[in-house]
């Protein structure tokens, strides 16, 4: 029999810079930490860089989107979970990464 693994949510942070970002609290919360996800992202000069800072807004959408299926949410709390996932969504999709160089 396979063992079951635990998945993503359970694991510590392997960016804790981006994680310490991030946040869950409120909607205003979530854009202004996505702003400044969008702001290191056009920053950053490395694609790799790039690619971690949209991952990490993408797994924050997912996490949301998640968190918003608890049953033990009320209706109030799984909109304010269903909205904080928009919003980082749409922060991923404004995120358009650069084509890869050939070598």
């Amino acid at each position: 029999m396979a063992t079951r693994k635990k998945g993503i949510f359970y694991s510590p942070p392997r960016h804790k810079k981006l994680a310490a970002i991030v946040t869950f609290e409120s909607v205003t919360a979530a854009e202004k930490a996505a702003r400044e996800l969008a702001k290191m992202f056009r920053d950053a000069k490395r694609r790799d860089t790039k690619r971690t800072i949209k991952r990490a807004v993408v797994l924050a959408a997912t996490r949301a989107r998640i968190a918003a299926r608890r049953r033990d949410l009320s209706p109030a709390e799984k909109a304010k979970l269903h909205r904080i996932a928009a919003v980082y969504a749409a922060a991923a999709a404004r995120m358009v990464m650069p084509r890869k160089r050939r070598r």
